[in-house]
């Protein structure tokens, strides 16, 4: 018992030690969580490389630092830390998140943002101040002892602290040397410093440097710039513009870009930089690590995008050419560094713009590029007519002093000499080749001095692609005996032209002008090469729109030096001069191949007007409106049905059943009296434009006239609705709107032109100048009543205020007119198209003397006056803020009106709609393509503060009041450059309406996933494959390979296929590249197939009266292509409608049918347009043939929307003469090979079966283009010359005349086979990749007498052995 009692004592005494341990261990686990555990921090949403540097030292053991991603799913994780700062650039937080972070009872600083938000929860006023105060002053130590205190103070642990010291305050001094962080205050330090040191050249042109937001290695690029001479003047951020330049007198600035260059007043320092003429270069950096850079093939998107490239284009800048990116420093860390033959290439490209400032233009040497159709075909540029042009241009140089040379007297003299010695050809013409190589004057380059070029130009591992493609220099193209590659060229003196030689080999020849996912052969590269190392130009042009140097691969943007617009163009300073209104193209040009673009003018304008049976309808119904008598009014009515029929306007206009039953009711009445004014109000082109030929002014009257007066009318119109005279629906009526509103607009116009010719109006420049002389003076008296300090403006690092001209542009939403009539915005709009064309030829020769090209919004000049006077640097938009809330309510308004039409037309919703979006539309309508696709699917764009558009959101069904309908979009390489954050935005939105649990109202969406899912199933795909890429909705060309959809080859090599679905295959295969978060640009065979499933209707935005769907190929390509694919699979015909966006105020929808025939009527069957473009050159007379083509286009992909009547009318118009034009006599003086190919075209239309025509027609047809053939050699294109079931056709047709089918057959046959006779040269042979046969058959038969004469030697040998032998032995 004793024993037990001890026992028990002993257990309790071990029990309370145990317990008592216990204790001090659970006091000494609390006070070690409180005073001494580590303190986590998290560092939310930062760049890596933003905390590399301060990281890379010795951190208190005690803190744990973290650097965290912050994405939609993101939040839970930061329960973990104890304190918490956000990089706020960037950072979207959703509702959820912010509940979270509601909750969390923890320190978070908010830093970077340009929300007024910068600290929640427990920081006090005066912690938050300290933590600013140590990130703003930067540096190492001040990092380390943020640290340390937000130890202390935020998370309360005072042990393992360490010293924490005050705010080291660093003073921010404005310029530096190569260190940004050690730098002087004025510039008189920074220049005694900089001749200090040795650098200083007063002979040498100045570079002043802006660091932007700082990083990017920028001390290699000081370096590589005072390698070459030129004195550097480098500034910390980005402001005292004006001060800068007039200390520093630069002659190039590069700004490293965070935004736009002036920040507080970004025009101002659009001014300052026109004022001083002062080149803009904008280089950027990547915010990727390298090896992931060169792996990404979008290069840069989103908010950096919108940043570095896109904002600083709006400024003129140019040269979005990337010199560093992220590397592992040896912590680990990414940290930027420069890309060192990337800098030494950029600093070249500044010391060759600026030499361009002091060179005598006599000196300088600049290369001009052209793009030429095939064989004798035109020159061809979007827009303009070339060959004038391009010689107003050598004609305008040769007046401001450049070397010429002797220029040919005449256009035709060019054109001859282009023709002889520096054609292209088709793959087919290897006759038409041979011939050209043995009699052109051509530059031969030799293997040595090639490969040398090469290694100067290129990563080795590079060529070693061209190569393994193409063979050894000088490959199969443009070869001579002696193995050099041979190029065509013509030199004026110090100016050479250059065909815009062919990028690509093989049968299809859209490669060669919309890029292609391999190497350019030989004869491409060697191009650019001789111009750069051989020709050593100063600057090189490509001249019109467009060439295909844009369109190589890779990347969208941010090029590396793996890509080939990047290789080729090297350090040249590049110059382009592009088509206004074509600004997703433009933009392509300018970021992928570094050009600083020169605007040119469209055609002049004019209304299409009535003619022939649309006047006589108008009329009629004119008249019957007029009439009171029943019965007369009963015959008008039968009078205007019949014509109507006649016309087949009811093969275009969705009539009652009374219209067909003979019975003209009111609601057909409207729809037909509103077709013919929307018809005969057309705002066509008259004829081409002609670079340096400037409107008359007449022309620039009557331009001026369509640009404003829509603008004008709609004021009326609206003024009229706010007080209540009339109903905003009345707008759609357009015979009741022109009688009140757009014909007094325009008679108040043309008096606002006759006071103006009269005097009794001073014109808007004037009065514009007048108004600011009187503003500048009323300034100065109270300025010098005030008498402030000159300098405290600028030393505040503002703009002074006054005196600082927009030169041309206006700040957005400011006009000077506003307080003036409106109608003298048209007078004002006169002025600026009078100015253009000087301008357009001048803004060249500032380009080559290195100056500032102003910057310029595009489209043309209806859909945007403010996009003249042209000559100048055009840019895009933003893509963040899209759609605008004003974008979507058009958005919105086109997916009504279309269901509307939809749901009249087949009585029932469209389930999916296959849209084209394309970037220059996207520019033009600030997206409202992205709107309408956006409320098809039932979401909502969310905008933020900034008016950024990141998130979308559902409308709910109960508003919606109809299904979500789905959709599926093509997307064109123009779009994916221009816009890829909202290809993420349609992604996310389809998911979200998709994964809508609502019930109220039919998903189309969710049912479209569930249709994609079995139709991937049933081709193979596992049940979770096909449930992942089911959603799949966004589709195009490949990474950097977008050759265009496939079909406009396809098309016109109609003897490859009898089937369109050989065609639609095509379609499928080059436009099924996905573009989802998950995979992005991975092309996944079957996908694309199964999202185009129940699809039921196509749409494609127009919002430029410059092209329509006949007279601009890409329509069908990529719209009909879409049509033709979609009943491919599905069996069904969609339907096809247009968002016509051209008219201010009046977004509508249009059939197909009505867009083709609306344009047809108002331009090519029209005899005011027709007569307009036949005063044109041969590029003119190439549009007509251009209409034939993409007719025939259509009749592929839609021929539903095709009659046979419209062929018909292109006989008797451009083959009977019905309008008595002399049309067969123009062309033959112009351009036979255009009527060559018209005349094709129809017999190919004819042979495929689309157009029924009579025997009669054929032999017709047949018997004319043969006669063209005879007279005039084939011209050649694909159509004429590379068709062989239609050469047979029309050999067939000519039966009656043998002889004429022999002569036509044998010159068909000389075109495409090289003659038998020696030859010297091999020409170029883009479909057979081999040697032409002769120089093969020769070399095998020289080889065979060589192997028989050695036979008989070695014969001869042994016989001798033999008989020496026996005499030896005898004797």
């Amino acid at each position: 018992m004793e024993g037990d009692s001890v026992m028990q004592k002993k257990n309790k005494i071990r029990l309370a030690v145990l317990l008592t341990a216990a204790v001090l261990v659970c006091l000494g686990i609390l006070g070690y969580l409180k005073y001494a555990s580590p303190t986590r921090i998290a560092f939310v949403n930062y760049p890596e490389y933003v905390l590399a540097e301060d990281l890379d030292q010795p951190i208190n053991p005690a803190i744990e630092v973290s650097v965290l991603p912050w994405g939609p799913d993101s939040g839970e994780e930061l329960r973990n830390y104890d304190a918490i700062l956000f990089f706020g650039m960037g950072t979207n937080i959703s509702e959820r998140q912010r509940a979270i972070l509601d909750s969390l009872e923890k320190p978070i600083y908010l830093t970077s943002t340009p929300n007024n938000e910068t600290a929640k929860n427990t920081m006090t006023p005066e912690q938050r101040k300290v933590i600013a105060d140590y990130m703003r002053n930067g540096g190492k130590d001040n990092f380390r002892n943020m640290l340390n205190y937000i130890r202390r103070e935020l998370d309360g642990k005072r042990l393992r602290v360490g010293k924490i010291e005050p705010v080291k305050i660093v003073p921010r001094t404005v310029f530096f040397h190569v260190d940004e962080k050690a730098g002087f205050m004025t510039y008189k330090e920074y220049l005694d410093y900089y001749k200090s040191i040795g650098r200083y050249h007063p002979e040498s042109s100045t570079v002043l440097l802006y660091s932007g937001n700082g990083g990017g290695d920028l001390g290699k690029l000081i370096e590589a710039l005072e390698k070459r001479k030129l004195n550097v003047v480098a500034i910390n951020g980005m402001g005292r513009l004006t001060e800068m330049i007039e200390e520093a007198k630069p002659d190039l600035i590069i700004y490293q870009p965070h935004g736009r260059l002036g920040s507080r007043d970004p025009e101002g320092a659009v001014g300052i930089l026109a004022k001083y003429n002062i080149p803009l270069l904008c280089p950027i950096k990547s915010d990727q690590p390298y090896d992931v850079y060169l792996k990404d093939q979008r290069g840069m998107d989103g908010g950096m995008l919108s940043q570095s490239v896109t904002m600083p284009e709006i400024d003129g800048a140019v040269a979005p050419f990337v010199l560093s990116a992220l590397f592992r420093n040896d912590r680990g860390l990414l940290a930027y560094k420069a890309i060192h033959d990337r800098v030494e290439r950029f600093a070249e490209l500044v010391r060759k713009i600026t030499a361009m400032r002091h060179k005598k233009n006599t000196e300088k040497k600049v290369a001009i590029i052209y793009y030429k159709g095939h064989g004798k075909n035109a020159l061809t540029a979007g827009g303009i007519e070339v060959g004038d042009s391009l010689l107003n241009l050598l004609r305008h140089l040769r007046k401001a002093g450049f070397n010429t040379g002797d220029l040919p007297e005449s256009t035709e003299e060019l054109l001859r000499q282009i023709q002889d010695n520096a054609a292209v050809f088709g793959a087919y013409a290897k006759g038409a080749m041979q011939e050209f190589m043995e009699k052109a004057k051509m530059e031969k380059i030799p293997r040595e001095e090639y490969e040398e070029w090469i290694r100067k130009s290129m990563p080795a591992d590079l060529y070693e692609t061209v190569t393994a493609r193409y063979g050894e220099f000088p490959g199969k193209t443009f070869r001579t005996p002696d193995g050099k590659l041979a190029l065509g060229m013509l030199r004026f003196g110090n100016i050479v032209l250059m065909p815009q030689s062919i990028s690509g080999e093989g049968e299809d020849t859209d490669k060669v002008v919309h890029g292609v996912k391999m190497a350019p052969p030989h004869p491409y590269i060697a191009t650019y090469l001789w111009i750069r190392h051989k020709f050593d130009a100063d600057a090189l042009i490509h001249f019109g729109t467009h060439g295909s140097l844009e369109f190589t691969p890779w990347k969208q943007v941010a090029l590396s030096s793996y890509d080939w617009p990047d290789v080729l163009i090297g350090e040249m300073p590049h110059y382009y001069l592009y088509m206004m209104n074509d600004m997703g193209e433009a933009q392509i040009a300018k970021r992928r191949s570094y050009a600083a673009l020169i605007s040119h003018l469209t055609a002049p304008f004019m209304y299409a007007d009535g003619y022939g049976t649309i006047r006589e309808l108008d009329r009629k119904i004119e008249m019957r409106a007029l009439v009171e008598d029943a019965r007369l009014k009963e015959e008008y009515g039968k009078s205007i049905i019949e014509l109507a029929k006649k016309e087949k306007f009811d093969h275009e206009l969705q009539f009652s059943p009374d219209f067909a039953a003979g019975k003209l009711n009111e609601a057909d009445l409207e729809l037909l009296h509103n077709y013919l004014h929307d018809l005969q109000g057309e705002k066509i082109n008259r004829g081409l434009y002609v670079l340096g030929r400037s409107y008359t002014n007449a022309e620039a009257e009557e331009t001026a006239k369509l640009m404003t007066v829509d603008m004008v009318a709609y004021d009326m119109f609206k003024a009229d609705v706010e007080a209540g005279k009339v109903d905003r629906k009345k707008r759609s009526d357009s015979f009741f709107y022109h009688n009140n509103y757009l014909k007094p607009a325009g008679e108040r116009i043309d008096r606002a032109f006759a006071d103006v010719r009269s005097g009794r109006q001073l014109l808007p420049s004037v009065r514009i100048a007048q108004e600011k002389a009187r503003k500048a003076a009323a300034k100065r008296k109270a300025e010098a009543q005030a008498k402030p300090k000159a300098s405290s403006m600028v030393k505040a690092g503002g703009m002074p205020m006054g005196g600082m001209g927009m030169g041309g542009r206006r700040a957005s939403g400011e006009n000077p007119l506003k307080k003036f009539a409106p109608e003298l915005r048209a007078v004002e709009a006169y002025e600026n198209l009078l100015k253009s064309t000087p301008a357009e030829l001048d803004a060249f020769v500032n380009a080559l003397s290195g100056g500032y090209l102003y910057p310029s919004p595009g489209n043309d000049p209806i859909g945007n006056p403010e996009a003249v006077p042209t000559g100048r640097n055009l840019y895009g938009i933003d893509p963040e803020r899209t759609p605008t809330p004003e974008s979507f309510a058009v958005g919105k308004q086109l997916a009504e009106e279309l269901i509307a039409q939809k749901r009249k037309s087949t009585g029932k919703y469209p389930k999916k709609v296959s849209f084209t979006v394309w970037g220059g539309e996207f520019i033009n309508t600030h997206g409202s393509d992205i709107g309408e696709i956006f409320y098809l699917l039932g979401v909502e764009p969310v905008w933020d503060a900034r008016g950024r558009v990141q998130d979308v959101r559902l409308i709910p069904l109960s508003e919606l009041g109809r299904p979500r309908i789905d959709v599926v979009v093509q997307t064109s390489v123009q779009f994916r450059g221009a816009a890829t954050s909202r290809m993420r935005l349609i992604d996310r939105a389809v998911r979200l309406a998709a994964s809508d649990p609502s019930t109220d109202q039919e998903n189309y969406v969710a049912e479209g996933n569930v249709i994609a899912a079995k139709a991937l199933i049933k081709s193979g795909f596992s049940p979770e494959e096909a449930k992942k890429l089911a959603n799949a909705r966004i589709f195009g060309g490949g990474n950097g390979e977008d050759n265009g959809p496939g079909v406009g080859q396809m098309t016109q090599s109609g003897d490859k296929w009898e089937d369109p679905a050989v065609v639609a295959e095509a379609f499928i295969r080059n436009r099924g590249t996905l573009y989802t978060e998950e995979n992005w640009g991975v092309n996944i065979p079957g996908v694309y197939r199964a999202a185009l499933q129940n699809t039921d209707t196509v749409v494609q935005s127009r919002s430029s009266s410059a092209w329509g769907p006949l007279s601009l190929d890409h329509v069908y390509e990529f719209t009909g292509g879409a049509n033709l694919a979609i009943r491919h699979i599905t069996g069904k015909e969609p339907e096809v409608y247009f968002n016509d966006l051209r008219t201010p105020g009046q977004a509508k929808v249009q059939t197909g049918t009505q867009a083709v025939m609306s344009e047809a009527r108002t331009t090519v069957l029209n005899p005011k347009y027709i007569k307009e473009m036949m005063e044109e050159g041969p590029t003119g007379a190439n549009t007509f043939a251009a209409y034939f083509s993409n007719t025939y286009g259509w009749e592929v992909t839609k021929p539903d929307m095709i009659q046979d009547y419209l062929w018909e009318e292109y006989k008797k118009v451009y083959v009977d003469d019905s309008l008595k034009l002399g049309v067969k006599e123009y062309f033959e003086k112009k351009n036979p090979y255009a009527y060559q190919e018209m005349t094709a075209i129809m017999l190919e239309t004819i042979r495929k079966g689309y157009w029924k025509a009579d025997e009669a027609t054929v032999k017709q047809l047949a018997a004319l283009h043969a006669e063209l053939i005879k007279k005039h050699t084939p011209g050649c294109s694909g159509f004429v010359c590379n068709n062989a079931k239609l050469k047979d056709m029309i050999a067939d047709k000519l039966s009656d005349d043998p002889q004429a089918a022999a002569a036509y057959k044998n010159a068909i046959r000389q075109i495409r086979e090289a003659p038998s006779r020696s030859e010297k040269v091999e020409g170029q042979v883009l479909k057979e990749q081999r040697i032409d046969p002769v120089p093969q058959t020769r070399a095998k038969t020289n080889a065979i007498v060589r192997q028989i004469v050695i036979g008989a030697i070695i014969l001869l040998a042994i016989l001798a052995v033999f008989a020496g032998s026996r005499r030896r032995k005898q004797k």
